[in-house]
Order: structure tokens, then sequence, then C-alpha cells
């Protein structure tokens, strides 16, 4: 079960680097913004580069949802709502799991419209799904989430792996350069410039 777990609904997920959890949190993200814009509105921060497979910024409040995917909603969801959500995902794919967070924040999408401080949001989006005791009906919304098919999640996992593997090639590119190499000078993306100037201050200061 945990195989199958972490090579075909989560693969990478449980990674060092959390490749796949960065990957997923991206896809859902994006799957928000299209299903329910007025829901992205509030949670997006108005950052209009967030799902866009060339930036590499996400939204604070995905870090709510971490948890979520990585336990596959347990201690998220009452212990009888996971139940029902592993019954639906180990029959019908990882599908049913972004669904299954789609639903949660169509669920509280009042709560989270009636809050205008991004604390305050941050904690009403992690509280939400501990009170969903009628799977029945969080089950029924998921469904009606039709256009978040297997293939599409699929695309754009895909998608979202090739930009991360274009951006270790400018890192790459980037690290043999200042090591004497010949490869070209890649341009840095927002997410990893930090990291790399951290780099270069330890590079500094062994020298």
């Amino acid at each position: 079960m945990l195989h199958i777990i972490t090579t075909e609904h989560l693969p990478g997920t449980h990674e060092i680097s959390l490749e796949g959890a960065n990957v997923d949190l991206w896809v859902l993200m994006l799957a928000l913004k299209e299903s329910n814009p007025s829901i992205w509105a509030k949670v997006g921060v108005g950052d209009e580069e967030t799902g866009s497979i060339h930036t590499a910024r996400l939204p604070p409040i995905s870090l709510c949802t971490t948890s979520w995917f990585m336990s596959m909603f347990i201690g998220t969801l009452p212990i009888e709502s996971v139940l029902r959500v592993w019954d639906v995902v180990f029959y019908e794919g990882s599908k049913m799991l972004f669904r299954m967070a789609l639903a949660i924040f169509k669920v509280g999408e009042q709560r989270i419209k009636d809050v205008n401080d991004s604390m305050e949001l941050f904690q009403v989006v992690q509280a939400l799904p501990r009170g969903m005791m009628d799977i029945g009906a969080l089950m029924t919304i998921s469904c009606r989430r039709g256009g978040i098919t297997q293939e599409w999640i699929s695309k754009r996992r895909k998608e979202r792996r090739t930009w991360y593997a274009k951006e270790r090639a400018k890192v790459a590119g980037a690290v043999t350069l200042m090591d004497g190499g010949d490869s070209p000078v890649a341009t840095e993306s927002p997410g990893l410039s930090r990291a790399n100037s951290s780099w270069r201050r330890r590079v500094g200061r062994a020298r």
C-alpha cells in the first residue's frame, strides 16, 4: 500500500527535496484558480504570476494544504471521512485528492470570503477540514469537479516537473561557470535567487 501511495498517487511527495509535494501544491493552486476564481481572488493574494508554469511562487495559503496531501488527509479530516477518501482514491486515483481539497475550499467559501486579515485567513483554511463530518456532502461536491481529471492532473504535473528540471539546469550552469567552466550563465528564477546568493557568500568566505 505504501509503495502504491508513494509511486502512483503521490509521486515524489515524500522525497528529501519534497519536489513532488511542491508540484502537487502548484497543481492544486492552479485547479483552484480555474475552478473557483472568487476563492482564488482571496487566497491568491493578488499574485498574477501564481499559477503560471514559469514562476516559482505559490501563495502562502498553500502551506495549509501541504499536510492534506502528504498524509492523504489523516489528521486533517475526521477519521471517518479519511477512510471514505482513501476508498475513492484507491479506486479512482489521485484526482480525488485534488477534488476533495477543492471541495473543502468550496464548503468554506463564505468563511474565506468573510476574512480580511491574512493571518486569520490562514487559520480559517487550516481549520476548515476538521469539522467536516458530513463526508457524503463533501463527496457530492468533489464529484462535481469533473474538469479535474486524472489526465489533466498528469499533464500539469509533467509541466511543473519540466519547469523544475529547467531550473536545476540553470543552477548547474551557473555553478559550473563560477567554478571556471564554460557553461553559459542562466537567469535565476525568483524562487532560487536567495538560495544561490547564500551559496555565493559561502564560496566567497571559503576563498
